[in-house]
C-alpha cells in the first residue's frame, strides 16, 4: 500500500507554522482578506520550508510598538495672531467627520492659501521654491528620491543650499523605493549636514517582520508653516517630458496654514521608525572643497529655474499655447484662501485602515457623483461592491485610469473590477497617457488629494498619506483639473476574458498585490 512521504518532522513544522500565523494574528489582531488569509496559509502548509521564513519577514502589516501621534488640539475657539480665524475649518461632512473622529485622525483646519499644481513644469520650480523658502526647518519625506541629472539631482542641489545657509534639513527616503538614490548624492547631502533615514530596509531593520511594509508617503514641511505633498516623487518622469517619454500626469499642492505643524507630527513619527543614517563612516571633506561644491549647486539650480521657466512661458505663449481656460489652469496654479483641510494618514502606524474605512463610507454616504483618478484600481471585494452599489442607487461613479500603466501587474488585476463596475453601469474611462495622480471627488462635498493608490496594497499596507480638501474652492480647482486630464480620455467597453486570462487574472489579484 502507497503511503505519502511524510515524515513526523515535515508535519510538525507544518503544524509549527499555522500556529505562528495563528498566535501572531491574533496577538497584533491582524485583519487580512479572504484571499491573503487563504494565500498564506496554503503557502505554510505546501511549502513550510519557505513559507515559514516568508511569514516572518513579510507576514505582519501593523506596527503594534509605534507611540501614537498626539494631533494638535483642535482650534475650536482660537484665531491667529492677528485676530481673525484664518486656521477655523469652515464646512465638513458629517459622515466625514464622523469617521474620521472615531478612527482618532487630526481634526480639519482652516489653511491661510493654498494651490494645487498639475503641471509638472509649474510643479518642479515649485518644490525648488518651496525647499528655498525654508529658513530654520525642513523635513523631507518621498518614496523616490532618483538619479536622473534633470529633476532628482536638482532637488539635492536645492536640499545642499537649504543646509548651507542654516536651515536644518531631514530627509527619509524609503529603501526599496529609493534603491536607485546615487551613492554620490547621498554622500554630498550628508557631507554638507543633511541628515538621511532610510525607512524598512531589508537588512539592518529596526522593526523586525514587516520588511514588506513601504513607505509611499511624499511631503515636506518647511519652518512648521508650509507644507507640500500630493502623487509626485522626486525623478524625471514626474515632473519633464523626456524624448518619446512625455511626463506623467500627476497632482501635488502646496498649503499654508495649521495643516502643516500635523505634516511636522507625522514626519516625527516616520523618523521614529526610520533606520540609521544611510552612510557611515563618511569621510571628512575639507570645507573649502564643500563651498565650491555649493557655488556649483548653485548654478545648476540657476539653469534648471530659468530653462524650466522658459518651456513654461513658451507653453502659454507660443504656438502651443493654451486653447481653453481647462488647459490655462493646467499650467498656472490659482491661489485660493482660507480653505479647509484635513490629513488622512493610513498604514502599519496606525490601528486602523483609515483610507480604506474613509472610502467604503464614502461610497456608502455618497448621494449624486463619485470621481477617482488612481494609476492603479486594485480594490478588494468589499470596495468594490460598495461602489456598484452605490451605481445602482443612481450615483454616478466616474473613474479614471490610465490604459496602460507602469506596472503590468496591477493592469492584469484590475480588469475584474472594471468589468463588473463598468456592467453595474459605472463611468470607466482610459487616459491614453501615463497618469500618476490620486484624486477622489465625493458630492462636491470632499475631495481627497495624495499619495494613496486605489488598490490593495496602498489600503492595507503601504503607509500612505491623504488629505482631504472641504471647502467649494478646492473641489471646483480639483474639477477643473479632473477634466482637463480627461479630454483625451476614451470609454472602457467591458468584454468576457477567456478562460486563461480569467484564471491568470484571479492568481494575480489573489496574491501579488495582497501578501
Amino acid at each position: 500500500m502507497y503511503t505519502l512521504p511524510l515524515s513526523l518532522g515535515h508535519i510538525s513544522l507544518v503544524c509549527l507554522g499555522l500556529l505562528l500565523y495563528v498566535l501572531t494574528s491574533r496577538t497584533h489582531h491582524v485583519r487580512r482578506s479572504p484571499g491573503s488569509a487563504v494565500a498564506w496559509v496554503l503557502l505554510l502548509v505546501a511549502f513550510p520550508y519557505l513559507g515559514i521564513p516568508l511569514y516572518l519577514i513579510f507576514g505582519l502589516r501593523k506596527v503594534t510598538k509605534v507611540k501614537a501621534t498626539q494631533w494638535a488640539v483642535e482650534p475650536s475657539v482660537q484665531a491667529d495672531a492677528t485676530g481673525n480665524a484664518a486656521d477655523m475649518p469652515r464646512y465638513v461632512p458629517s459622515w466625514a467627520k464622523s469617521v474620521l473622529s472615531a478612527m482618532q485622525l487630526p481634526h480639519a483646519v482652516g489653511v491661510r492659501a493654498l494651490h494645487f499644481d498639475a503641471d509638472g513644469r509649474v510643479a518642479l520650480l515649485g518644490v525648488l521654491e518651496f525647499i528655498e523658502r525654508a529658513e530654520d526647518e525642513l523635513l523631507v519625506c518621498t518614496f523616490i528620491l532618483g538619479n536622473d541629472e534633470q529633476v532628482a539631482a536638482r532637488i539635492v542641489d536645492a536640499l545642499v543650499l537649504a543646509a548651507r545657509r542654516g536651515v536644518k534639513v531631514r530627509v527619509i527616503v524609503d529603501a526599496i523605493g529609493s534603491l536607485k538614490l546615487r551613492k554620490q548624492s547621498m554622500l554630498v547631502m550628508e557631507q554638507n549636514g543633511i541628515v538621511l533615514r532610510r525607512f524598512m530596509p531589508l537588512l539592518h531593520n529596526s522593526v523586525k517582520g514587516r520588511a514588506n511594509l513601504r513607505n509611499h508617503r511624499k511631503y515636506m514641511v518647511a519652518d512648521g508653516r508650509y507644507a507640500w505633498s500630493g502623487g509626485r516623487n522626486f525623478a524625471v518622469e514626474y515632473f519633464l517630458d523626456q524624448p518619446m517619454h512625455p511626463a506623467w500626469l500627476d497632482l501635488s499642492f502646496q498649503a499654508e496654514g495649521a495643516i502643516a505643524e500635523h505634516f511636522g507630527q507625522m514626519f516625527e513619527s516616520d523618523w521614529a521608525q526610520a533606520s540609521a543614517p544611510l552612510l557611515w563612516g563618511t569621510r571628512r571633506v575639507a570645507s573649502e572643497s564643500l563651498a565650491h561644491s555649493a557655488i556649483d549647486a548653485f548654478y545648476r539650480l540657476q539653469g534648471t529655474w530659468q530653462n524650466v521657466a522658459d518651456l513654461v512661458m513658451g507653453s502659454l505663449a507660443g504656438p502651443v499655447a493654451p486653447r481653453s481656460e481647462n488647459q490655462a489652469a493646467g499650467l498656472l496654479p490659482t491661489a485660493l484662501q482660507d480653505q479647509t483641510m484635513q490629513l488622512v494618514p493610513s498604514g502599519p502606524d496606525q490601528s486602523d485602515d483609515t483610507i480604506y474605512s474613509l472610502l467604503l463610507t464614502a461610497a456608502f454616504h455618497a448621494n449624486k457623483r463619485i470621481a477617482i483618478v488612481t494609476p492603479y484600481f486594485v480594490p478588494d471585494d468589499a470596495l468594490t461592491a460598495a461602489l456598484s452599489l452605490a451605481v445602482r442607487r443612481g450615483v454616478e461613479v466616474q473613474l479614471v485610469i490610465p490604459k496602460t500603466s507602469n506596472h503590468r501587474m496591477a493592469d492584469i488585476a484590475r480588469m475584474r473590477s472594471l468589468r463588473l463596475l463598468a456592467r453595474a453601469g459605472a463611468k470607466v474611462m482610459w487616459l491614453p497617457v501615463m497618469s500618476h495622480a490620486k484624486l477622489v471627488i465625493v458630492d462636491h462635498a470632499m475631495a481627497l488629494c495624495g499619495s494613496a493608490n486605489f488598490d490593495t496594497r496602498s489600503l492595507m499596507l503601504n503607509y500612505e498619506i491623504m488629505t482631504a480638501f472641504y471647502s467649494i474652492e478646492a473641489i471646483e480647482a480639483l474639477e477643473v483639473l479632473l477634466g482637463y486630464a480627461c479630454q483625451h480620455a476614451s470609454a472602457y467597453v467591458p468584454q468576457e476574458p477567456g478562460f486563461a486570462r480569467d484564471l491568470l487574472e484571479g492568481m494575480v489579484r489573489s496574491v501579488a498585490f495582497e501578501l
